[in-house]
């Protein structure tokens, strides 16, 4: 079960991406080997989002991992522009 919901807003680069984990992994001293990362494009069937994404916030795989009780918090990916903020899936998360 996942321990940390990722919260980005898809611009950044996958390098960036996994540099931001690290990080995460590094300032909190977790093992990589069993820190368990929620991460939308994994949770999301991409090729059928209108599924993916209903109308009720409830239903949504967002919401639900973010409800999970293993989900210890949120690790936004920032990237200098702090692009994250501006869009409204990211703020809610």
């Amino acid at each position: 079960s996942p321990e940390w919901f990722v919260s980005h807003w898809w611009g950044e680069r996958v390098k960036e991406f996994i540099a931001c984990l690290r990080g995460h992994l590094r300032d909190r001293m977790l093992p990589a080997a069993t820190t368990y990362y929620w991460i939308c494009a994994y949770g999301n069937n991409q090729h059928e989002l209108e599924k993916a994404i209903p109308d009720a916030i409830v239903e949504t795989a967002f919401y639900k991992a973010l409800s999970l009780p293993t989900v210890k918090g949120v690790v936004a990916i920032v990237d200098p522009a702090a692009t994250i903020f501006t869009r409204k899936w990211c703020v809610y998360e």
